[in-house]
């Protein structure tokens, strides 16, 4: 099993030099002024992971308590496809480098069977009309 300090180890290098190298790929950032490809990264990422539904402003802080500071119009301004296309490859990356797993469990009762079936229970509910 992956311990907090492994998954570190194993995130970092992903949202530094890869997030770089994978931004510099697709054209995510062009110039280096503010943000660095790691730093817009990192914005999003940690803003977005205490946050998932964190306002523009919310992620130009975490933006300046990664090292580059900026207004929310600047975060705005980088909502682009390369972007989209760097997130994803960045994603991808984190995904293949972490296997994060429990131990399996045996429990007596569920090794009777060969498999779950999960069904759709959904219900609907019907105008009193068709009550009948």
């Amino acid at each position: 099993m992956t311990s907090i300090r492994g998954l570190a180890r194993r995130l970092q290098p992903v949202l530094t030099t890869r997030a770089d190298a994978i931004a510099e790929a697709t054209g995510c950032v062009q110039r280096r002024r503010v943000f660095t490809s790691s730093t817009l990264v990192q914005s999003l990422v940690f803003g977005w992971l205490a946050r998932p539904d964190a306002t523009l402003e919310e992620l130009a802080q975490t933006a300046t308590s990664v090292g580059a500071p900026v207004s929310p119009q600047a975060m705005a301004q980088r909502f682009t496809e390369p972007l989209t296309d760097c997130l994803a490859t960045v994603l991808a990356e984190a995904i293949q480098s972490v296997v994060v797993a429990a131990d399996p469990v045996a429990i007596p009762l569920l090794a009777r069977f060969r498999g779950v079936d999960v069904l759709d229970s959904t219900t609907i509910r019907l105008p009193d009309a068709l009550a009948a």
